[in-house]
This record gives structure tokens, C-alpha cells and sequence, in this order.
């Protein structure tokens, strides 16, 4: 297992030698914006990377900010005292809340029970007044004292994750090496070859969906029963 940037680069340059480099037709910012692209879409296709967000909920408040890195919720757990999570919401649409009660925006408890996603999980803020993904819970708490929810997903990390001014890689963006080879590598090739060989391009791109099919398979299994456990 190797950091993402450095284990893929060396990697995309032993199958193109001479190509990459100081004065050479692609440079190694490039090809490094190409590598944390192909790791964010391996993650995502692979569902590799489950990790979790602590909520602090607050009285009389249905709708609460997700962190901007989810790209799938695959459990809500709820804590009372804000430590210990006996209670999961479940799951409902919009629609089901309707039919459950066309008040249901103003009712209230000492508990929730279900959640809803007001957005597809991934929407930045980006200070454009765009609102970003946030999460709601039926019933508000009238007191919320100490609960929190614990919010369990498949996540990538942030750009800023994998390395420092694209210089010094940090460890929250590491990946095994077959992973890289089999996913990270076509991907950045396909888009490389993508103006000079189209068809060449289209077999990397063939190669890194392969390679995710197979990971995701591998990957997944570790997850099926208590992904909130497992960390990121």
C-alpha cells in the first residue's frame, strides 16, 4: 500500500516512459490532478472508503449540513447522551413523510425515528447560495440536550487530503498497490490518450471499469454488516 499521488505517478510513468516529467509532453501537476481524479471515481465506484460524521442536533431543528465528502449514507445512528448509538433511523422519502402526516414538519419528540436526504449526498457549498447536502429527521427533538446522530456513508476524500501544495502527500489518501494498478492507471491513461487515440483511450477506460468491478467485489464484503464500525 502506497500514498495515492506517489504510488500511481511512478506507476503511469513506467508505462509511459519519457512522457511525463520537467520538459516533457505532460507534466507531473497535470498527471497529478488526473491521479486524485481517478481515486475519487475509484472510491466511488468501489464504495472503498466508508466513514462516519458525528451531528450535534439541537432543539426544535429538523434539517442539518452533511459533510460535503459523502457520496452515498448507508446508515443513521442515534445517541441520546451523545456517546452511546442504541437507535438507527430509518430510511424514508420526502413522500413517505407526507403520508405519514402533512404536519410533520412541526412535530415534535424526544426522539427521532426517520431520516430523509434533503439533496443528493456531495453538494458543496460553494458560496454561491447553493444549498449544500444536508440531512432531516422526523420527529425534532423538543430538547436535544447531549444527542447527536452518527452518519455512516461512503465518502472521498478532499483534494487537500492527498497532498500538501502537491508536493508532500498526507496519509488520509492511501490505496493497495493492485488497486492502483488496476483502477488509478487506466484512468489516468484513458484521459490522457483521449485526443491522440480515441480507441486507445476507450480500452483504458474499458480497463479501469473492469478493474473497479473487480475491487468493488473485493472491497464491499468488509462492509455488508456494520459499515458505522468499520471507520475510513
Amino acid at each position: 500500500m502506497s500514498d495515492v499521488v506517489t504510488g500511481v505517478l511512478a506507476k503511469v510513468k513506467a508505462d509511459m516512459p519519457d512522457l511525463i516529467g520537467t520538459n516533457l509532453r505532460w507534466s507531473d501537476a497535470l498527471v497529478t490532478e488526473l491521479i486524485i481524479a481517478a481515486d475519487r471515481a475509484t472510491r466511488d465506484k468501489c464504495e472503498v472508503h466508508f466513514a462516519a460524521q458525528t451531528i450535534t442536533l439541537a432543539d426544535d431543528t429538523i434539517t442539518y449540513d452533511l459533510s460535503q465528502n459523502f457520496i452515498s449514507i448507508e446508515k443513521v445512528e442515534f445517541a441520546l447522551d451523545g456517546a452511546n448509538y442504541d437507535w438507527s433511523l430509518k430510511s424514508m422519502s420526502m413522500s413517505d413523510l407526507d403520508s405519514i402526516s402533512r404536519s410533520w414538519r412541526t412535530q415534535r419528540s424526544a426522539r427521532p425515528d426517520v431520516y430523509t436526504l434533503l439533496s443528493t449526498p456531495g453538494v458543496q457549498d460553494n458560496g454561491d447560495g447553493v444549498v449544500p447536502s444536508q440531512i432531516i429527521i422526523y420527529p425534532a427533538m423538543t430538547t436535544a440536550g447531549s444527542a447527536t446522530l452518527l452518519v455512516t456513508g461512503v465518502m472521498v476524500p478532499a483534494v487537500g487530503a492527498y497532498v500538501a501544495d502537491l508536493v508532500t502527500p498526507l496519509p488520509a489518501a492511501v490505496m493497495p498497490e493492485d488497486v492502483q494498478a488496476k483502477c488509478h492507471v487506466p484512468f489516468v491513461k484513458a484521459i490522457l490518450y483521449a485526443v491522440e487515440s480515441p480507441t486507445r483511450a476507450a480500452e483504458e477506460w474499458q480497463n479501469f471499469l473492469k478493474g473497479c468491478e473487480a475491487e468493488r467485489n473485493r472491497f464491499r464484503s468488509q462492509f455488508t454488516e456494520f459499515p458505522a464500525r468499520m471507520g475510513g
